[in-house]
């Protein structure tokens, strides 16, 4: 019993750790769009799958 809950808790972890992985590059193609292209922030969420707010914060942080 013990063993399945170590290896269940292992695979959450691992899923929460692939899951930031994906998030991160999202991030990143959403600030390589932003940077490169003229696109506005509806399009470059929808190319990403961020939030629009996400693309927004990501937009006012390479301005500064």
């Amino acid at each position: 019993m013990l063993q399945q809950r170590v290896e269940q808790w292992n695979q959450e972890l691992r899923e929460r750790g692939r899951q930031e992985g994906r998030d991160e590059t999202r991030c990143q193609v959403a600030m390589a769009l932003i940077q490169r292209t003229g696109l506005d922030d509806t399009t470059v969420a929808e190319s990403t799958g961020l939030s629009v707010a996400e693309v927004e914060v990501l937009r006012d942080r390479l301005r500064h």
